[in-house]
């Protein structure tokens, strides 16, 4: 079991670290802020998809590099709880991990079931494929966010890095 625990009272526990497309995600969120009540519009869980991407440019007289800024996408975002006050809570969560959630790779078998193509001539494409995609590069990275919503307040959220593997 996964525990992360910070100074900010909450705790978001994950069965494992790694998982793979269409399978399901369990852990809990907890949190005690001793005797005090906390007024919270929402608690929530989401799965956030952060991409990176590197480009090599090659030209005669030089060899460039570019990182671009990451982009944030909300894959999952599922409500544990609504509007109330709370102290200390324990919410149990699960959700199943899209299928698509990887990026899909040129496969030759595709290709020649797609297209009709010719199986040298699928190789050929993929294998230029391949090379072509090393010059631009995206680097996917996945977390798990806990969120509580406290309205007119700076929320409270706790994060862990999850890995996310083909089969």
């Amino acid at each position: 079991m996964w525990i992360l625990n910070t100074d900010k009272n909450i705790i978001l526990e994950l069965e494992k670290l790694t998982f793979h497309p269409w399978e399901v995600v369990k852990g809990k969120v907890k949190f005690d802020f001793w005797d005090e009540k906390i007024k919270a519009d929402r608690i929530a869980i989401q799965l956030v998809k952060n991409a990176s991407s590197s480009n090599i440019n090659f030209s005669q007289n030089s060899i460039s590099y570019k990182k671009n800024t990451k982009k944030y996408h909300n894959i999952v975002n599922k409500t544990l709880a609504w509007k109330g006050e709370y102290s200390k809570e324990e919410f149990n969560f699960s959700f199943v991990l899209p299928s698509n959630i990887l990026p899909q790779s040129l496969d030759i078998e595709w290709l020649l079931a797609k297209f009709n193509v010719p199986k040298n001539f699928a190789n050929v494409l993929v294998t230029l494929f391949n090379f072509l995609g090393n010059k631009s590069k995206i680097i996917y990275d996945f977390k798990i966010v806990a969120r509580i919503d406290i309205p007119w307040w700076i929320d409270i959220t706790e994060s862990v890095n999850i890995n996310i593997e083909n089969k």
